[in-house]
């Protein structure tokens, strides 16, 4: 089915370098999204290093000869595509600019809010495009032992004055700040992390990539040094430490873990259908971690990925393949 959709492979695959092979092993994880790339952006991502971007340069003429990639205006796309997925890109990077401005004042909102420490864009505007119908997704960094009155109070927000909508407000991932490293590695998750953009606190932005350097083993030539020049507001909010007074005592640890528990009942009366495996993994519940995933994104993502790579003949890189995020047979709880 899928080779019907990438149409015929009109080269021999046998005949590329091995950067050649890792530029198109890009190509097509981004291809999942509809999603061209300019040479810089082929050269952060690639699962190889010691190359320059010169040559990832030659690389793409070069499977451009062979009639594997295409390009419009310096983007470049898998052969299949049509040429629009160019002018799509264009139109929902202007869309960006927009959810942009939405996503810097919920910031300014949610950096006021207890035990709040850091905020993170992830999703698709974190890679600065937007559609439609997207949401805007974040990721929320916690003081320890506070995570679950965060979320709490957040959610509650969410739902009193916003109305429960998600377009402007989606909130599906915290982390504790003492417990910064994230432990499911995949591709999938490594390409998260690389493209989360930074709103409040530039200090826990660096540490927690500090913490995640793991993902050079997918993206060797990865630095986020690219979000060097990114607009961060690093002010303290006064409202915040107000705020906060109420839960300075010990019983607020135990409201915590009543939270996380309660948490933890709704997900499974909201999806019995899943295992408890699949609810534990895309709903976790943990004093450091909280996330909610309920469409197992990632899971269709990594199958695509798969299918495209099996499609042309190509195989995993080993660093993709070395953590299995989805076992046949597991008895231990995920998370953090």
């Amino acid at each position: 089915m899928l080779r019907r959709f990438l149409g015929p492979l009109p080269s021999p695959l046998t005949l590329m370098n091995t950067l050649q092979q890792h530029i198109l092993k890009t190509l097509l994880y981004y291809d999942i999204f509809s999603y061209p790339l300019r040479p810089s952006e082929i050269f952060t991502f690639l699962t190889v290093n010691s190359v320059r971007l010169e040559d990832v340069e030659q690389g793409l003429l070069e499977l451009k000869r062979r009639n594997l990639v295409d390009s419009q205006d310096d983007y470049y796309f898998l052969k299949h595509r049509d040429k629009n997925v160019v002018q799509r890109r264009k139109m929902m990077e202007g869309r960006a600019r927009k959810a942009w401005k939405n996503a810097r004042l919920m910031t300014s909102i949610m950096r006021r809010f207890p035990f709040v420490r850091a905020v993170l864009v992830s999703g698709d505007l974190s890679k600065n495009i937007a559609g439609e119908e997207s949401d805007i997704d974040y990721f929320v960094i916690t003081r320890p032992n506070r995570l679950w009155i965060s979320r709490s109070l957040l959610v509650l927000f969410k739902k009193v004055f916003l109305l429960n909508r998600r377009k402007f407000f989606c909130i599906n991932y915290f982390l504790a700040e003492d417990t910064l490293e994230v432990r499911e590695r995949d591709i999938y998750v490594a390409t998260e992390i690389a493209h989360l953009k930074p709103l409040y606190n530039a200090r826990l932005y660096r540490e927690f990539m500090r913490r995640n350097v793991w993902i050079k083993e997918y993206f060797p030539n990865f630095s986020d040094s690219r979000n060097g020049s990114w607009s961060v507001d690093d002010r303290k909010s006064f409202m915040q430490k107000v705020l906060e007074l109420p839960f300075i005592f010990d019983y607020a640890h135990r409201v915590d873990r009543w939270l996380m528990r309660t948490m933890e009942k709704l997900w499974e009366k909201r999806y019995p259908m899943l295992s408890d495996d699949d609810r534990r993994r895309l709903f976790r519940c943990s004093p450091h971690v909280s996330t909610a995933h309920g469409g197992d994104f990632q899971r269709h993502v990594l199958k695509e990925y798969r299918e495209r790579l099996s499609a042309y003949n190509l195989s995993e890189s080993s660093s993709t393949k070395r953590f299995d995020p989805f076992p046949k047979a597991t008895t231990s709880r995920p998370g953090q």
